[in-house]
């Protein structure tokens, strides 16, 4: 499906960027998923850490996502 294969290049690109990437920065690279609200990005990325792949990380203020493994 879409969904999965727009997951599985925010994975893709998160690897790419030596396994840790902003929230920022993913919300800027994938800006172009967005069709009718914020929340179709956010929620590729939540399949993607809720499946374990993917971990949310909370630093000050500034949210992360690392590869899990």
């Amino acid at each position: 499906s879409d969904f999965a294969a727009a997951a599985q290049e925010i994975e893709a690109y998160i690897v790419a960027e030596g396994g840790t990437v902003s929230e920022a920065r993913l919300n800027h690279r994938f800006r172009n998923m967005i069709r009718n609200s914020p929340r179709e990005l956010s929620d590729r990325i939540d399949v993607l850490r809720i499946s374990g792949r993917l971990n949310r990380n909370e630093r000050d203020s500034k949210v992360q996502y690392v590869i899990n493994g």
